[in-house]
């Protein structure tokens, strides 16, 4: 244990610089104060027992005063068998100790705009931050340290969350402070549930009316091929303008009827029909007035889909569609 406090003391004397105004105190149970002329607070070595096991401790003698190395003179390894974060990555989270308190919006959007890397750290930056080593092992295991590292750009994170981003004043080098980004990511996922969850109900709406379609669909299909063409005129029978039927059966795939109504006074009528790209394939002139209909023979015409036009005295009654399938 005394070999273990000589060698504390050696660090310590190496990490603070002891100037010669620097004072080594020993306590009466052997635990060891340094302090130096400008941090009256100073360091204590103390031997203490826990869990049945004698162990060496180094602390500051008062709270928050207390550091290893600096911006320009920093340690290449730490062998640490277990840490206590405390305030590692802890940041003051209470109600109480926050102010000025933003909601973050738009995250996904923003997190979109980043650009996520895999990349090897340059061997003449890795060597400033890495001390070589004798051990050869321990030299390769560096050098594979700074191999096929996942992560981002600072200055590209900069221009996206520049709140994250720090510029060490010694180095000029930028680093991010990737613990930052996890409330980032939890409203994106929160973002993201939201539209998931507003596009599932759409679907969920729209599946519910094709159904209703389908079912439409189904219905009128049956009822078609079994209308006749009196059947169309009753809902009509009081009609005193010109009108247009759509055709029965629809689809279609041998002949069907096109039902019109032609009121008195009407001196030239006529039943055109027309391809998609509207040419014009027949004109069957129409001679009888009142109710009336038009048998289309399907082999007359190629499978696909036509429109029908009702003209009487040079002006169009009505066009409506038709199927004529294989």
């Amino acid at each position: 244990m005394k070999n273990l406090k000589f060698i504390f003391i050696g660090l310590c004397l190496a990490l603070l610089n002891i100037s010669i105004n620097a004072q080594i105190k020993i306590e009466a149970n052997r635990n060891i104060t340094l302090w130096g002329e400008h941090w009256t607070g100073g360091i204590k070595i103390v031997d203490y027992s826990t869990g049945g096991q004698n162990f060496v401790g180094i602390y500051p003698n008062t709270d928050w005063r207390g550091g290893l190395g600096i911006s320009t003179n920093r340690f290449a390894f730490a062998h640490i068998y277990s840490v206590n974060y405390g305030q590692l990555i802890q940041t003051p989270c209470d109600l109480s100790a926050k102010e000025n308190i933003i909601n973050i919006d738009n995250a996904i959007t923003k997190l979109c705009k980043l650009r996520s890397v895999k990349y090897d750290i340059k061997k003449e930056y890795y060597a400033k931050n890495k001390a070589k080593s004798l051990d050869k092992k321990k030299d390769a295991e560096i050098e594979n340290e700074r191999k096929n590292v996942y992560g981002f750009i600072a200055q590209e994170m900069k221009e996206v969350y520049p709140d994250l981003v720090k510029t060490d004043s010694a180095t000029g080098i930028h680093g991010i402070n990737i613990v930052g980004l996890i409330p980032v990511l939890v409203e994106a996922v929160k973002e993201q549930s939201q539209i998931v969850d507003a596009q599932s109900l759409k679907i969920k709406e729209l599946d519910s009316r094709i159904s209703k379609l389908e079912e439409l669909l189904a219905n009128k299909k049956s009822n078609l091929k079994s209308a006749k063409v009196n059947d169309v005129f009753t809902t009509s029978d009081n009609t005193t303008d010109a009108f247009l039927y759509q055709n029965a059966p629809n689809p279609f795939n041998q002949t069907t009827e096109i039902a019109y109504f032609l009121p008195d006074g009407i001196q030239k009528a006529s039943l055109n029909i027309y391809d998609m790209n509207g040419k014009q394939l027949k004109i069957i002139s129409i001679t009888q007035l009142g109710k009336g209909s038009i048998t289309v023979n399907g082999t007359e015409l190629h499978p696909g889909m036509y429109f029908y036009s009702l003209i009487a005295d040079g002006k169009e009654i009505d066009t409506k569609r038709m199927i004529l399938t294989e």
